[in-house]
């Protein structure tokens, strides 16, 4: 049984890690679109913004545990906009071949870029040896 100090330590590593998860996300499907990282400060509804950030918003939620209230911080939105653009992706994915391989893609580059990275996150829980890992 971990102490409350251990788990305290083991949740920021790991809320650490997403954050960069989200980072990389972010960054990843930006370049995809070529399109600058500001894209995703932009209140614009254009459809071409749009589809940016909820592509970004659709494979957060997929590749961590974050709360739609904290996915909803990090685009400056309330959880029911993360709601309705995980409603939106997620038809979008099952109905429209050309977004599903679209997605597909990203999350071919996303997932090369973590596994390269999670090297780095297993160094930085090993930094904590004091922590038994179960």
């Amino acid at each position: 049984m971990r102490t409350k100090k251990e788990q305290e330590i083991l949740a920021k590593i790991k809320l650490g890690y997403e954050h960069k998860v989200v980072a990389q996300i972010k960054n990843i499907v930006a370049k995809y679109y070529n399109a600058p990282l500001s894209v995703y400060e932009n209140k614009s509804r254009k459809r071409e913004i749009i589809t940016i950030k909820h592509t970004a918003i659709y494979l957060i939620y997929q590749f961590t545990t974050l709360p739609l209230t904290t996915i909803g911080a990090i685009f400056d939105n309330d959880h029911t906009t993360i709601i309705s653009a995980l409603y939106k992706m997620n038809n979008m994915v099952e109905t429209e071949e050309m977004t599903r391989n679209i997605i597909d893609k990203i999350k071919k580059d996303i997932r090369l870029n973590l596994s390269n990275r999670s090297e780095e996150h297993t160094s930085e829980l090993q930094s904590h040896s004091d922590l038994v890992c179960r």
